[in-house]
Formats: structure tokens, sequence, C-alpha cells
């Protein structure tokens, strides 16, 4: 039972984030190589078409989730999820294709601040809550690289060179946990965050 004055908002904000990213992300791997198989960091055509029709249900999938906890409060257009799988697809590539960074997967770290906001930005209200809103924006792409970080530390750790591009096995393990990561992690921060803007929630602190 929750403690008087609490809101349920953070709860449910994570459950749908991760499960809309589990479900997603265990399609993902299957449709983006399953029919045009492993590939180099240079993609052909037909590669780049099956991972964006792979990359738009992973949007759909979270915006949806997003849409239904936030109709909550306040009104969500159905607008968002169209708008979502754009913004997802285009910071995705441009953070596979950037020449100047290296280190993390800068596609879907780019990627999640798209997933991360894209449902809420200009829809809840920050009521002069600029610090929670910054939190809310940053949650997914900080819970994206914790999860970078968690899945190679592990397979690294184990003595697994990490081939993602090869193996298929690895390849779905590995978006699998990015994105268990950004659900449970970047939802249960950006769900605390959203708490403090949203209408008709409880405004305990951080």
């Amino acid at each position: 039972m929750n403690q008087v004055g609490e809101s349920p908002f953070p709860k449910r904000w994570t459950i749908a984030n991760t499960l809309a990213l589990l479900i997603s992300y265990v399609l993902y791997t299957p449709i983006a190589h399953g029919l045009s198989g492993p590939h180099p960091r240079g993609l052909n055509a037909i590669q780049i078409l099956m991972h964006s029709i792979a990359l738009a249900i992973v949007a759909v999938a979270v915006a949806i989730s997003q849409r239904r906890e936030l109709s909550r409060y306040v009104s969500v257009p159905w607008t968002r999820a169209p708008l979502a799988v754009i913004g997802f697809i285009s910071a995705f590539w441009a953070g596979s294709y950037q020449p100047w960074l290296t280190g993390p997967d800068w596609d879907i770290l780019f990627g999640s601040f798209v997933l991360g906001s894209a449902a809420f930005l200009g829809v809840v209200p920050a009521r002069e809550h600029r610090v929670a809103a910054i939190i809310a924006v940053l949650a997914f792409p900080v819970a994206c690289f914790l999860g970078q970080v968690m899945i190679l530390g592990v397979v690294v750790a184990i003595g697994i060179v990490p081939d993602l591009q090869a193996s298929m096995v690895q390849h779905s393990v590995y978006w699998i946990s990015v994105g268990v990561s950004m659900g449970a992690i970047g939802g249960w921060i950006s769900g605390l965050a959203l708490r403090r803007m949203l209408p008709n929630t409880s405004d305990r602190p951080l």
C-alpha cells in the first residue's frame, strides 16, 4: 500500500518502460539481423532498412507505453508515437555514423535521449521544476551508458570477447541488457523527476 501522499507513478512508469524495452529488444536482433545477417560497422541498404524497422518497433512500444501512463495526468497526442519513431531512428543513425566520438555505442546513446523524453517534452508542465526536467531528460542516457558498462564489464570479466556484429546471441543479449537498464534505471529516475512535474501527483522531494 502506498504511503499517504505518495504517488504510484514512478513505479508504474518504471514497469511500463522496462516491459516495453524488454519486449521490443527481444524482437530487435531477429528483425535487424534475421534477414540481412551479420555485418561490419558499415551497413548496406537492406541492413539499414531492417535495422530501421526494428528501431521503429522499439520507439513505438516505448512511446505508447509512456503515453498510457502520462495520459492519467496530462493529454498526450498520438502524434508523439510517429515523432518518437522519426526522432529515434534519426538520432540512432546520427550516433552510429558520427566520426568524432569513440567509446560507447553512441547510436543507442543518442537515441536514448529520444526514447526517454519524446512522450513528455512540451506536454508535461515543468512548473518551475527545472532541475527535475533536466533529470527527466538525462535519465535514459545515463541509464543507457550504465547498461553498456555493466554488460561489457560482465562479459569481459568472464572471458568473453564481445563480438556483437558477428554473434547473434551476444548481439541480442547486449541490446536486451541495455534496453532493460534504460527501462529500469532510467525509468525510475525519470519517474521520480516527472512526479514532481505532473499535476495531481505528490510533490514529495526527489
